[in-house]
């Protein structure tokens, strides 16, 4: 009787064992699947986000929104649904919701929202990127960063004035950056005086920031459209005392040297010193080319537009400048090379092919000069004076007379009274 007992005892002991781990493991999969539904939840409102930011749609944003609010009803104090939850209202422009979601959590948008107006504007999506900067500045107006990238915005789309108010804003809440930005505006309008007033401004308040060598530039650039070359110097010399080893001020020294009195040699030492501190500079090569280009020592010119050429493959002008030293020197097949190159580089420059011209002309090539002017014609913005006085030359040399009347005709039209087209007329009527 007592074994059976026994057996009884350790069947119940079993099945009470088996019932517990029955009822653990489901207690388990009951709170697993809660969570995971949540997770879920979450996830399924963070797509409908990333779907809303990529395409601009408020529809996937209020998707999101409701898995968000979905979520936090499972589970109030999810801090990733308040954070979602904040964007998707930002997102379909509900600032002020937005904000209360993320003071739930205290949690900073700020640089977020940043980086998502950044990505708009890099793509020129430039409305979603004002979207998100406004944005920013209704949860905290005192963020100088989104006035600063509102004013490039508004500076791009040639919106001045509001530009000027954004970046003043900006530069009040002491974000340097936003000193030569709000320069510049004036400066592109030959507004000299105002933009040299902003960076002496700035040199006096901030005068611990990194951004100093270029406010001091840019007075000195200032001065130098202005073509005061005396005030200039100045400017340079009080601004080497701070930065001794500048390159760019150098850079200004040489050309501002050699402009208030052409003296080669100092302009040439301060561009040399330029160079040496920073080799990689286009702009103290081109200046060499420039100068050598005024004392007529057009040999040095073309290497010295080389060298800006190899540091900036880009500037259209300085292969023309360098070409054109080949002509200015008498080194006709030199020139044709340096023009036909400029050509390859640039195909749609309509005074390569005006510039060519006139070579093949000199060389008796006519077939080729007529193409060449002819593609400088169909290139041209914009009617061109001196582009139909060349043609008309070269169909007369080439005794296409209809062409050529036609050509000097055109000239006339844009100026009535030009005397080398009304000679060329008379020239040919008699013949």
């Amino acid at each position: 009787m007592a074994s059976l007992k026994k057996i009884v005892s350790r069947i119940s002991s079993w099945r009470y064992r088996k019932l517990w781990y029955w009822l653990t493991g489901i207690s388990i999969i009951l709170v697993s699947s809660f969570s995971f539904r949540d997770d879920l939840i979450n996830n399924l409102g963070f797509i409908s986000l990333t779907k809303a930011l990529i395409t601009h749609s408020t529809e996937n944003a209020e998707y999101a929104e409701n898995f968000f609010r979905r979520s936090l009803m499972l589970k109030p104090n999810n801090p990733a649904a308040y954070r979602g939850l904040g964007f998707a209202l930002a997102m379909q422009g509900y600032g002020s919701e937005a904000l209360e979601a993320w003071r739930e959590i205290q949690f900073d948008a700020t640089p977020v929202l940043v980086a998502w107006g950044q990505r708009a504007g890099r793509e020129e999506q430039y409305d979603m990127a004002l979207f998100w900067y406004r944005n920013i500045l209704e949860f905290d107006n005192t963020t100088a960063e989104a006035w600063y990238q509102i004013g490039k915005i508004q500076h791009e789309r040639n919106q001045l004035e509001e530009a000027v108010e954004s970046y003043r804003k900006a530069v009040s809440l002491g974000y340097t950056e936003s000193v030569e930005s709000l320069g510049l505006v004036f400066f592109q309008q030959n507004e000299f005086a105002e933009a040299k007033a902003i960076w002496r401004e700035a040199l006096i308040r901030f005068p611990d920031c990194s951004e100093r060598v270029n406010w001091w530039r840019d007075i000195v650039f200032a001065l130098m459209a202005e073509k005061e070359w005396d005030r200039a110097l100045e400017v340079i010399t009080k601004a080497m005392k701070e930065f001794p080893d500048d390159s760019r001020l150098y850079f200004q020294l040489g050309v501002s040297l050699y402009e208030k009195n052409g003296d080669v040699e100092q302009a040439t030492d301060a561009l040399g010193r330029a160079i040496a501190l920073d080799e990689s500079l286009p702009g103290s090569y081109r200046a060499m080319g420039d100068i050598m280009i005024h004392e007529e020592r057009y040999k040095e010119a073309i290497v010295w537009y080389t060298e800006a050429i190899a540091r900036d493959a880009e500037k259209r002008t300085w292969y023309l400048m360098r070409a054109d030293a080949a002509f200015l020197s008498d080194d006709t097949a030199l020139a044709l090379n340096l023009y036909q190159d400029t050509i390859e580089r640039f195909p749609d420059l309509a005074i390569a092919h005006y510039e060519i011209a006139k070579i093949y002309l000199l060389i008796g090539q006519q077939d080729e000069a007529i193409e060449s002017i002819e593609k400088a014609l169909s290139l041209a913005e914009s009617p061109n004076l001196q582009y139909y006085l060349r043609a008309g030359n070269i169909y007369e040399q080439a005794h296409e007379n209809e062409k050529a009347l036609q050509a000097y005709y055109q000239v006339l039209t844009m100026a009535p009274n030009n005397e080398t087209a009304q000679q060329a007329i008379d020239r040919l009527r008699e013949q």
